[in-house]
């Protein structure tokens, strides 16, 4: 997409490639520019992802496997 933006450094691009399927999956059949609504949703903080991604993590590596359900929707409705 023309214009999306790129990660700065050389470890966020796994955030950015998530930010940018989200982005697509919610522009998915609305109307208006897809670069535009890719752009837009992409301004979101990517250090906010990271860090929200690595507290999931945290949080399922002392969670039994059985709950994790449970675990990811939470998060799920926080994000």
């Amino acid at each position: 997409v023309v214009g999306m933006p790129q990660q700065p450094n050389g470890y966020d691009c796994g955030v950015y490639v998530m930010l940018a399927a989200e982005a697509l999956c919610k522009h998915r059949g609305k109307s208006g520019s897809l670069a535009e609504a890719v752009v837009q949703h992409m301004s979101r903080d990517a250090t906010g992802l990271r860090a929200s991604l690595r507290q999931l993590v945290e949080q399922l590596a002392h969670t039994p496997e059985d709950e994790w359900p449970a675990v990811v929707e939470a998060f799920r409705r926080r994000s």
